[in-house]
């Protein structure tokens, strides 16, 4: 994968790499020097060379919170179909699926998300669908950007505007953002509602960048991650009124631990 310069993904020669095995867990802190181990995949997960991937072809290896999976073939790519179930209170940030066991820190995530209304969907959804980072192991604390799928290509131009977001739970829901500093924290960018879109973030310290689509240049960046320069869990998230599609999550980190029960 060809990182551009001039982003957080310029590591300037630092090797990104992935540590698996509950050893591992013990040997090191965040502090502590890193380096690579590799090993082979479980729990959904593989290793593919300096990366750490789950393919997403069953659910193994994650915790959903308010949120149901499935395996499918969806637009001739295999994923998991996650959708909402009822009675589940999720407060203002929506409902997410976490990883079990990988605490992240600084480095790039790279997934492929789809997402439309569902059937049920109020009139005011747009099928919301993306990820969170650095996550409380309960959920009730994550970074999040995400995408509103028919804000795309909106005939509205305010509504273009909001295609991409940035949340923070527990303060910072997107409403509050957006009334706060109206257009920092959302921006416009180009995908088709229910198609594939590719999503990379970048994550350094309290900042962070969005990519959609292999762009070269961010959709979104952040400077002042709402947590601080904390770590946690990555999971997936998928908003209200929403039928979402999730495949090949890859986990690029500076300083990875993860580990399994």
């Amino acid at each position: 994968m060809r990182i551009p310069r001039g982003t957080l993904a310029d590591t300037s020669g630092r090797r990104f790499g992935a540590i698996l095995g509950l050893a591992v867990v013990a040997a090191m802190t965040r502090d502590a020097p890193w380096s690579p181990r590799l090993a082979t995949g479980s729990f959904g997960r593989s290793v593919d060379g300096d990366s750490v991937v789950w393919p997403l072809t069953d659910a193994h290896g994650l915790t959903f919170m308010g949120l149901t999976a499935d395996p499918v073939s969806y637009r001739g790519r295999r994923g998991l179909h996650v959708t909402r179930i009822a009675n589940f209170r999720e407060g203002d940030f929506g409902r997410v699926a976490l990883f079990d066991g990988t605490r992240f820190h600084n480095g790039t995530i790279e997934l492929e998300v789809a997402g439309t209304p569902s059937l049920d969907a109020d009139t005011s959804d747009r099928g919301f669908v993306g990820l969170v980072f650095r996550s409380a192991n309960d959920g009730s604390r994550f970074e999040s950007f995400y995408i509103r799928a028919t804000n795309g290509r909106a005939d509205d131009p305010v509504r273009r505007s909001h295609a991409v977001q940035y949340q923070s739970s527990p303060e910072y829901p997107w409403f509050r953002l957006r009334k706060e500093t109206p257009l920092k924290y959302e921006a416009h960018a180009d995908f088709e509602a229910g198609a594939w879109t590719a999503l990379r973030v970048v994550v350094r310290g309290t900042r962070a960048e969005l990519f959609v689509n292999n762009s070269s240049r961010p959709s979104l960046r952040v400077t002042d991650l709402k947590l601080g320069d904390t770590d946690g869990l990555l999971g997936l998230w998928v908003g209200p009124g929403t039928d979402a599609h999730f495949r090949h999550v890859t986990l690029a980190s500076e300083d990875l631990v993860t580990k399994h029960d």
